[in-house]
């Protein structure tokens, strides 16, 4: 399974990150028009607009996305949903939805800023030097990536590592400015208990997700990374 996830995931953000870096257009519908990268390119591009139906509909077969649409919600057993649960969802809905969040959460989050910056900015290098090596070794040890496969993913953990090692995580403008586009996102979605999370049919989970996607790249931007 692990395998398999970093065979689709990695060469995909590879091309993300591609985008993010400035690719341009002209060879980005180049790409699209290539095979045998036009798949993920394709998907890639769906991603990157925040079509996840149309990425539905791309990497499923037409009989797949039909029976996929049909089963929408009938796995989700609002009875099984826990107290604790209900009641964790609701008040971290409530936090980052409430008039004073985005000053709430910042206060919160203040103090790991001061540490990171004091105890652990010195450190992160050494952490993402050994995150890259760990799943460097993942990479060329599968057995069900090509060797261009395991050369895209080892691309795309590069250039990751070095966007995560040139960003200043600790600074507080930036912080404010995410907290800013989070709570946004979360008033968008909309939902203030699980049981509504759980009812939303497919439509209304797609353009939740669509909100959600183009929260966190707002996110990313903020430090970096513009997808």
């Amino acid at each position: 399974m692990r395998t398999s996830w970093i065979r689709f995931a990695l060469p995909l953000t590879g091309l993300l990150l591609l985008v993010g870096c400035g690719k341009d257009k002209q060879a980005d519908q180049a790409a699209l028009s290539a095979t045998p990268a036009k798949a993920v390119m394709t998907s890639a591009s769906l991603l990157k607009a925040g079509d996840f139906d149309g990425l539905m509909q791309h990497v499923l077969t037409p009989a797949d996305y039909k029976a996929m649409r049909a089963d929408w919600g009938k796995d989700h057993d609002i009875s099984k949903i826990s107290p604790e649960d209900r009641k964790k969802f609701a008040e971290d809905m409530q936090r980052l939805t409430a008039a004073d969040a985005e000053q709430k959460l910042f206060t919160e989050l203040k103090p790991k800023l001061d540490a990171f910056n004091t105890r652990y900015k010195v450190q992160l290098p050494l952490f993402i030097g050994m995150g890259q090596t760990v799943a460097g070794t993942q990479i060329d040890q599968s057995a069900e990536m090509t060797p261009e496969q395991k050369a895209q993913a080892k691309d795309a953990l590069a250039a990751l590592a070095d966007w995560a090692g040139k960003t200043p995580w600790g600074d507080p403008v930036k912080a404010r400015q995410a907290i800013g586009f989070v709570v946004d996102s979360a008033r968008r979605i909309d939902l203030k208990t699980m049981d509504q999370a759980y009812a939303l049919d497919y439509t209304g989970a797609m353009q939740r997700y669509t909100t959600a996607w183009t929260g966190l790249k707002q996110v990313l931007a903020v430090y970096g990374l513009k997808i």
